[in-house]
């Protein structure tokens, strides 16, 4: 089929026709659908990788992939967004006192006192220790008002 070619239908066939929409594979991410339809064309050749080729085709109970079958083996054997540039391994081989969270002193009397650990206000000083410092791990979501 060529995009030129044309499909005529009658009135009483439309009840068969469901109306569709477009959207970009990014999109479609953490979502399903009864059918989707992929076009991977090889002028695109960066959109071609691995990754979204998963990701669009994991997205339906039915698929139909339209474009090239050069396409679809180019985003198969694509290593493109295989590497991560992230800093995780560095910080998980860093020794833990360099990972600790610095947080001004309102916010951390505001964590500990949602927790019912709140030092009393008397011995809160401007200046911590990293002992005493914080992390938002365990601790749940943070109130937004500041204790008084």
């Amino acid at each position: 089929m060529r995009c030129a070619d044309e499909f005529e239908y009658r009135f009483g066939e439309l009840d068969a026709l469901l109306t569709a929409h477009a959207m970009t594979i990014h999109k479609s991410q953490e979502s399903e659908y009864p059918a989707i339809v992929i076009t991977l064309p090889t002028q695109h050749y960066t959109m071609l990788a691995r990754n979204l080729a998963y990701t669009a085709v994991t997205r339906g109970k039915r698929l139909v992939v339209i474009g090239q079958r050069r396409a679809v083996v180019i985003a198969v054997k694509s290593w493109a967004g295989r590497h991560r540039w992230t800093k995780q391994e560095e910080w998980l081989k860093s020794p833990r006192r360099e990972r600790a969270v610095t947080m001004p002193l309102w916010l951390q009397l505001t964590v500990l006192s949602y927790r019912g650990r709140a030092p009393s206000r008397n011995s809160a000083t401007a200046s911590t220790t990293k002992a005493s410092r914080s992390c938002f791990a365990g601790f749940g979501p943070c109130p937004k008002t500041i204790p008084a």
